[in-house]
């Protein structure tokens, strides 16, 4: 078995953390949980540093049962929101230390990327070579060590984030005691789970549904190349119905989650929700279709404009599938709501068959695990060493936390 790797998430209501490992080229998860927690984010960005960073605090040590598991975290690979994201095509050139060509020689050529004048309220995130081509003129896809070479030139794609959307992230992960062993941006990690999967298109437009924002993200042939977000999610279908019924909030929600949009016609329309008292509403299958139908063509209409703007930039993106992914995929009947909305283009329900995390929540995250095992070099790897993390012995006495988290012990 491989090393197991720490990935976690920050989403607008919640902490998701996945451990795992890549074994030829498969993603093996181990453990995934979801640990919800509300108001963690407001419009993209961090509401509550100090709820998220306690938060992150209680989950060094995981524990689980069933699965015999027990993992002390002190290193992460953390999956950064996509909002505001940009990608950059370059090519640089490095001479090379030696005769042949070493680890030293490719870090030295990636961060030169870092050299670009950029607005000084962005941040690279990280930078994927495409092409390393020697002095004479070969090419590989992969990082040439020990091919001999005066100079060596690479072509690569930037990823680029705001640093106010960036920023507060890493602080928060340093400050609840984690080392960070490598950032991605969650559109980068949902195309690799995508490439990875042959059942999926390589190219699509992938619709992210989270909480409270959107992402639409363009991916061809694997690689992300334009992101478009959208401040409404499932949050806001939530609000709807608390708005159309009165009905408090943990109602709407239950009714969102249990019933949806149901597309059967029926002639009995029993109500699927009645209150306590004579003057609470009694809600029919019927009554919260057109409920979800009113958020429909506001939250599809908004999605719509983003495409537009895709198109503009890249104009094959109009033939493209729509992969719908987070949690607002699992809204019983989006797909007919899609199909409504989009007509004659391919829609797909994406549920990654990956054993352990089985859920369209979970793709950014597995995208992140596979991306912690590709062979070609990145800007991070070359800077940076493996995770340390490692499992926990039953048969010996756990020893007590240190304060620093490189202390800690298995």
């Amino acid at each position: 078995m491989g090393q197991v790797i720490a990935c976690f998430e920050v989403t607008s209501n919640s902490i998701r953390v996945l451990l795992g490992t890549v074994e030829n080229n498969e993603p093996i998860v181990f453990h995934a949980k979801e640990i919800a927690i509300p108001g963690l984010m407001k419009n993209g960005m961090i509401d509550d540093e100090s709820a998220l960073v306690a938060a992150l605090s209680q989950l060094h040590h995981i524990e689980d049962g069933p699965s015999k598991l027990e993992i002390n975290i002190t290193h992460v690979y953390v999956l950064l929101p996509s909002l505001g994201f940009q990608a950059f095509r370059g090519k640089k050139t490095t001479n090379t230390v030696a005769t042949a060509i070493t680890n030293i020689d490719v870090s030295n050529v990636l961060s030169l990327f870092q050299k670009d004048a950029l607005s000084p309220e962005a941040a690279i995130i990280n930078i994927i070579p495409e092409e390393f081509t020697l002095e004479d003129g070969q090419r590989f896809f992969e990082a040439p060590i020990d091919k001999t070479s005066r100079t060596l030139t690479v072509s690569a794609i930037a990823h680029v984030l705001p640093k106010n959307i960036a920023d507060p992230f890493c602080d928060s992960f340093l400050k609840a005691g984690f080392r960070i062993n490598q950032n991605a941006v969650s559109a980068y990690a949902e195309g690799l789970a995508l490439k990875a999967d042959p059942a999926m298109p390589q190219s699509a437009i992938i619709v992210n549904m989270g909480a409270k924002i959107t992402n639409l993200t363009l991916v061809m042939n694997g690689m992300a190349v334009a992101c478009r977000s959208c401040y409404a999610g499932s949050d806001t279908l939530t609000d709807t119905i608390v708005q159309d019924f009165g009905v408090p909030m943990e109602t709407a929600e239950n009714l969102k989650i249990m019933h949806g949009f149901s597309a059967r016609q029926r002639g009995l329309q029993a109500p699927i929700w009645r209150g306590s008292s004579s003057s609470d509403p009694k809600i029919t299958q019927k009554d919260l279709n057109a409920s979800i139908l009113r958020f429909s063509e506001k939250y599809f209409a908004t999605i719509n404009g983003g495409l537009r703007a895709m198109e503009q930039m890249v104009p094959d993106a109009a033939s493209l599938p729509l992969v719908l992914i987070g949690g607002g995929s699992m809204l019983n009947g989006i797909m007919a709501l899609a199909q409504k909305y989009f007509p004659g283009k391919q829609v797909i329900c994406y549920v990654p068959q990956v054993i352990g995390a089985r859920s369209p929540r979970y793709v950014g995250l597995i995208g992140l695990l596979l991306a912690t095992s590709r062979s070609e070099h990145t800007l991070a790897e070359s800077q940076q060493g493996l995770p340390r993390v490692s499992r926990n012995s039953h048969k010996e006495k756990r020893q007590k936390r240190t304060s620093a988290p490189e202390d800690d012990s298995l």
